[in-house]
C-alpha cells in the first residue's frame, strides 16, 4: 500500500520529472493499493495502478477550536513553500525586518 499527497513526480518548478515519473510509475504499478491525497494525483496514479482511491488531506479547522494565547504586538508569518520558490520570499526580507 502506497500513500501520497504530494505530486512526487515533478520537479520543485513544477515541471514533470522523467526520472522522477518513470520511479513513481515503478513504484505505484507495483503495489496493492494506493492512497492519494486529491483527483489531480488520483489521475497520475491510476495510469499505473487501477487500484487509486481519493482520501482528502483536508483539514476541517472547525474541529480545533482551541487558540492559544499569544502577546497582543506580534503577528504570524507562514512560509508554505519549496527551495524553488524561496527565492521570492528572499526578496522580501528587508521589508520584514
Amino acid at each position: 500500500m502506497f500513500d501520497f499527497d504530494d505530486a512526487i513526480f515533478v520537479r520543485g518548478s513544477r515541471e514533470r520529472s522523467v526520472s522522477k515519473y518513470r520511479r513513481f510509475g515503478r513504484t505505484i504499478a507495483a503495489c496493492d493499493l494506493v492512497w492519494v491525497g486529491n483527483q489531480y494525483l488520483a489521475e497520475h496514479a491510476v495510469r499505473f495502478n487501477q487500484h487509486v482511491t481519493v482520501i482528502p488531506t483536508t483539514v476541517h479547522m472547525e474541529k480545533y477550536l482551541f487558540t492559544p494565547p499569544r502577546p497582543r504586538d506580534t503577528i504570524d508569518l507562514v512560509w508554505i513553500g519549496s527551495s524553488f520558490t524561496r527565492k521570492h520570499l528572499e526578496t522580501i526580507v528587508p521589508a520584514l525586518q
